[in-house]
């Protein structure tokens, strides 16, 4: 058995690399850019540039999602974390050279790639290492390390200042986490060796069916399911557009002047820090409420938030209100969709197409975060609207998980697959006779 904390240091670097990845570019860190005497003259205010930068590293982290299922039947997953830190790390260096928009453009995509790959990848390795007992946590805590590494990238604001010349400094961060996560990983095992149940004798680990059986057999069907739509629901809630704009939705929140420079850091700070704690919540529940408890759960508490945004964009937009239904929001999510979704793409994917259920569902959660992220900027003074559309995209796959995500408290990943599939055995079986 691997120790607890060797599992968590894993995590706590390959969740910070992560989640600095995709908010150590805010509309502040773009303006600064501009302002550069490197860079080509542009404007940080126009719309469609603001959003194409903004979901920049997210367009490349739905190509990561989609090719790393190759790659981790190809070479396992210890090596394509590995290969995908220092990628990483390679690529954001690139990212602090001053140039052009499109080439901060180009960069944050390529910077997706490995930040995908790795996040796809650590889930489903650390939840093959990890015991009955370790798991829930183990994969909770990706999610809360994930807000540890925005709330780093606000600190990099406060560090930076008015000193608009290191606006580099908010990528340096994410290159340091990348270093860290490829040496840390080179010291776990590879999950190829390791059985389903870490308690019992090490067996050969299951190769993977063909994409052709996992449509056609009507066992697959819950697991397809889930596979498709839990990285739906998950960002459909328009968690990104709070985070990734908050610099921008808050820039009048904490001071009556709109030129003040520290407003929109203190209300991304705020937002980070509710996103951290609110994890923390979920850390000692998710062994004793259980996976749907919190799931579900944590949707309603979304749906709240939501619908105070609308209220507070549609009629008054007060501070406070905005505030509050912001707060609501994340909460909601932290302790349920954020953390549970790493949790059941770690859980419920049987061995046998765990990798490509798990590419499947992080390639759809991109696809969302990407559309969500994208129109948001084109709402701009009716904000309302998008957190309608936000309401609306989540209800329905909410609904229809209800009846396909198990409750997998306390149970092994055998269990677990006998209750998506039926036995685990018979699907082994006609694994070797695919090969």
């Amino acid at each position: 058995m691997i120790a607890t904390w060797i599992l968590l240091v894993v995590d706590f670097f390959a969740g910070s690399n992560f989640g600095s990845s995709v908010s150590n570019l805010s509309t502040q860190i773009i303006k600064m850019y501009a302002h550069d005497k490197h860079v080509t003259t542009f404007d940080p205010d126009t719309s469609y540039i603001t959003s194409l930068l903004s979901v920049s590293v997210l367009i490349g982290s739905m190509v990561g999602s989609m090719s790393v299922t190759y790659l981790m039947e190809r070479f396992g997953r210890k090596k394509v974390t590995i290969a995908a830190s220092i990628l990483g790390a390679v690529l954001n260096m690139l990212t602090m050279i001053p140039v052009h928009w499109i080439y901060l453009f180009a960069m944050r995509v390529l910077v997706g790639i490995p930040s995908a790959a790795l996040t796809t990848t650590i889930p489903a390795w650390l939840s093959e290492l990890a015991t009955n007992q370790q798991r829930g946590i183990v994969t909770v805590s990706f999610q809360l390390f994930i807000c540890f590494g925005i709330i780093l990238s606000s600190l990099m604001l406060l560090v930076i200042g008015k000193n608009e010349a290191i606006w580099w400094v908010s990528f340096l961060t994410t290159t340091v986490f990348c270093v860290i996560s490829a040496v840390c990983c080179a010291f776990l095992p590879d999950s190829d060796s390791k059985s389903e149940d870490l308690d019992s004798e090490p067996k050969k680990k299951q190769a993977e069916l063909p994409w052709s059986t996992l449509f056609v057999d009507k066992r697959f069907r819950k697991v397809i399911i889930n596979a498709f739509i839990l990285g739906v629901a998950q960002q459909a809630t328009g968690i990104n557009s709070v985070i990734i704009y908050a610099t921008q939705t808050f820039q009048k929140a904490f001071s009556d002047d709109p030129n003040d420079y520290y407003s929109p850091i203190y209300g991304s700070l705020l937002i980070s820090c509710v996103n951290f704690a609110s994890t923390c919540v979920a850390l000692p529940l998710i062994e004793r409420l259980g996976r749907r408890w919190l799931w579900f759960g944590g949707f309603a508490i979304v749906i709240v938030g939501q619908a105070l945004l609308i209220l507070c964009y549609a009629t008054s937009n007060s501070t406070a209100l905005l505030i509050t239904a912001s707060v609501v929001l994340l909460f909601g999510f932290e302790i349920g969709p954020g953390p549970c979704f790493f949790v059941l793409c770690g859980e419920t994917f049987p061995e046998c197409v765990r990798a490509k259920c798990s590419g499947l569902a992080f390639t759809m959660n991109w696809v969302v975060n990407i559309i969500v992220v994208m129109i948001f900027p084109f709402f701009k003074g009716k904000e309302w609207a998008a957190y309608t559309v936000y309401l609306c995209m989540v209800v329905i796959p909410v609904i229809v998980l209800w009846f396909t995500v198990p409750e997998t408290k306390g149970k092994s990943l055998k269990e677990i697959e006998q209750v998506m599939i039926g036995q685990a055995a018979e699907v082994m079986g006609e694994t070797e006779n695919l090969m």
